[in-house]
């Protein structure tokens, strides 16, 4: 069996030690690197003892956290709205220009189309008739 290494740096920053699985055993002896993968599975694994006072505590320990938590939520939902507001506060002034703008120039745009035809019909009326008017 092959030993897995693990780099650690030593006291010393110039040397790397290198653990081998031996020497993560000397040190834990609680390590097992073999796990058994036939274990019957049993329903007592999964059964949690309590005492009465200890389920209670926490119990309330979980409801005083929920309770923090929904409270924090609700804070960022009333910054998010605010922001919100302050956006839309700060920003429709531009908006309500850029509409302006839009609109003048879709009118220009118009103004110049008809210029332009009425350009057209004048030159070709000149060249048809052959006056000008200068």
């Amino acid at each position: 069996m092959t030993s897995i290494g693990v780099v650690s740096p030593s006291k010393k920053k110039s040397k790397l030690k290198v653990e081998t699985n031996a020497d993560i055993e000397q040190e834990n002896p609680h390590f097992n690197r073999e796990i058994e993968l036939t274990d019957p599975y049993e329903d007592e694994d999964f059964k949690i003892y309590f005492d009465k006072r200890s389920l209670i505590e926490y119990l309330n320990f979980l409801e005083e956290d929920n309770l923090f938590k929904i409270h924090l939520v609700d804070e960022d939902a009333m910054q998010l709205k605010n922001m919100k507001l302050e956006s839309i506060q700060k920003y429709k002034p531009t908006e309500e220009a850029i509409e302006e703008v839009t609109t003048s120039l879709a009118i220009l745009e118009k103004s110049r189309d008809l210029i332009l035809e009425k350009y057209k019909y004048l030159s070709s009326y000149i060249q048809y008739t052959g006056e000008s008017s200068v």
